[in-house]
C-alpha cells in the first residue's frame, strides 16, 4: 500500500467538496493501492493538523494561525515528499515555487501562480511530474491534457476558442431570451449561486482572461496577463463600486445598450458569448456575437467549450465540452490529478 501525505491550501466550496470526496472515495483508492492521507488544512491565515480521518460534515478546529509559507511548513510539519494542494485563490506563487524546487510536488486548481510573471511560470512549467494543474481552467473536463497531447505530437495550435465561465455562460444564454434585462440576469445568477460573492468578478471577465493565459502559454506563448486584450462587461466606473446592491443596481445603466446589441446580432444569425480567442496574435477576451450554428453558438447553459483549430484539425477543429465550474467537478478534477501524480 502507498501512503502519500497531503497538505492542502483553501477550504472554501472546493477544499470542502475535496475533502467529502476524499473520504468517499478512501476505501477505493485503497483497492488501487493507493492510501491518500491529508495531514494538515491551511487557509490564508489559520491551520490545522489532522491526525486520523476528517469528518467532512464538520467544520475544523484551527490550531493556530500561521505567517505566511515559511511559518506554516514549521508548524504542519511540511517535507517535500508530501503533496502541495492549493484549492485557495490567493497569491501562492511564492509557495509553489519553492516547494517545486526543493523537490516537492504541487496540485492546483489556483490559477493564480500559472498566470503570474514568465520567470514564475517556467519554473513551475519546467518538470511535469512535479506540476499538475488540469483544474486551473476546465475544471474536470481535460483541456489542459488534451493541449498537451496535441503539442506533443508535433502539430500546430493556429487558433484556439473558449468560452470559459459557467457564470457568463449562463448569463449569455440568458440574454437571448425575449426581453431579456442584463442587470435582472446578473441578480438571478448570484441569487443561484452562479457568481462569486461581488459579481464583479465574474463580469470583469479576469478570469477568463487567466484561463486564457494559461492556454496560450502552454502553446509557447511568452505573454503576461497584461498583455491580454480584455473587454469586461461593465465599465471601470461600475467596477469600482464595492456595495453589491448598488453595484446591481448600477448595472440597470447597461440594460438597454445589451438588449439592443443582442438584437442587432439577433438580426445576422449570431448569439452573444463571452470569448476568449487565443491566435499567433495574441490573446482577446470579451462579449462578442457568434454564428449560433456554430459550437459556440449552440452551447447554451453554465458548460465549457473548448475548439482546438491545428495544422491537422483545420477544417474540422477538435472540440472540448464539459461542465467548467462548480465544487463537485472541480473537486473532482484536483483528486483526479492528485491520483495522477502518484503514479507518476
Amino acid at each position: 500500500m502507498q501512503q502519500i501525505f497531503l497538505l492542502q491550501l483553501g477550504y472554501g466550496s472546493v477544499g470542502k467538496e475535496f475533502v467529502r470526496q476524499l473520504h468517499a472515495q478512501r476505501d477505493h483508492l485503497q483497492q488501487l493501492g493507493i492510501d491518500l492521507r491529508l495531514t494538515a488544512i491551511a487557509t490564508s491565515t489559520q491551520y490545522r493538523r489532522i491526525s486520523g480521518d476528517v469528518d467532512p460534515m464538520r467544520e475544523p478546529t484551527w490550531d493556530g494561525t500561521h505567517a505566511g509559507w515559511g511559518d506554516l511548513k514549521n508548524k504542519v510539519g511540511y517535507t517535500p515528499a508530501m503533496i502541495v494542494v492549493d484549492m485557495s485563490a490567493a497569491e501562492t506563487s511564492a509557495i509553489h515555487r519553492d516547494v517545486i524546487e526543493h523537490g516537492g510536488v504541487v496540485v492546483t486548481a489556483n490559477k493564480k501562480p500559472l498566470t503570474d510573471h514568465m520567470d514564475v511560470y517556467r519554473v513551475l512549467h519546467g518538470d511535469t511530474k512535479q506540476y499538475f494543474y488540469e483544474t486551473t481552467v476546465g475544471s474536470s473536463t481535460p483541456v489542459i491534457q488534451t493541449l498537451q497531447d496535441i503539442v506533443a505530437t508535433g502539430d500546430e495550435v493556429r487558433e484556439i476558442q473558449a468560452l470559459l465561465s459557467g457564470t457568463l455562460g449562463f448569463l449569455c444564454s440568458e440574454l437571448r431570451k425575449p426581453n431579456a434585462m442584463f442587470s435582472d440576469i446578473v441578480s438571478r445568477a448570484k441569487a443561484q449561486g452562479y457568481t462569486e460573492p461581488h459579481p464583479r468578478d465574474d463580469l470583469s471577465g479576469l478570469d477568463v482572461a487567466r484561463k486564457a493565459l494559461i492556454l496560450g502559454r502552454e502553446i509557447g506563448r511568452s505573454l503576461e496577463l497584461s498583455d491580454i486584450h480584455l473587454e469586461g462587461l461593465v465599465s471601470k466606473e461600475i467596477e469600482a463600486i464595492d456595495d453589491v446592491s448598488k453595484f446591481l443596481t448600477a448595472l440597470k445603466e447597461l440594460d438597454h445598450e445589451y438588449a439592443d446589441k443582442v438584437r442587432g446580432w439577433q438580426k445576422e444569425g449570431k448569439v452573444p458569448q463571452f470569448v476568449a480567442r487565443i491566435t499567433k496574435d495574441g490573446i482577446h477576451v470579451g462579449l462578442e456575437g457568434v454564428p449560433q450554428a456554430s459550437p459556440l453558438g449552440r452551447l447554451e447553459g453554465p458548460e465549457n467549450l473548448v475548439t482546438f483549430r491545428t495544422r491537422i484539425f483545420d477544417a474540422s477543429p477538435l472540440v472540448l465540452q464539459g461542465r467548467g465550474a462548480g465544487a463537485t467537478y472541480t473537486a473532482a478534477g484536483v483528486l483526479s490529478d492528485v491520483i495522477r501524480a502518484v503514479r507518476v
